[in-house]
């Protein structure tokens, strides 16, 4: 299954599978444009699925292509 969304809908989503509050991902935690978060939905207790992250914010893609990542939302990182 693949989901495509806005980075801020991404964090308050991940928040929510991974229930960590939302604040502290918003704050502390940053999707790159164009990236690709790969979560496992592991099945531990019978009809259970537990989220675990294997890969946040990657960009594997965009540099196979030859492509520059984004600075866009760390912009004064980058000065």
């Amino acid at each position: 299954m693949a989901l495509f969304c806005h980075g801020g809908f991404g964090l308050a989503w991940l928040a929510h599978l991974l229930a960590i509050p939302t604040e502290v991902l918003w704050s502390s935690f940053f999707l790159q444009t164009s990236s690709v978060t790969t979560v496992l939905f592991e099945e531990r207790v019978e009809g259970k699925a537990t989220p675990r992250i294997l890969a946040m914010s990657q960009l594997p893609h965009l540099y196979k292509a030859g492509l520059e990542h984004s600075t866009a939302g760390m912009k004064w990182n980058y000065i």
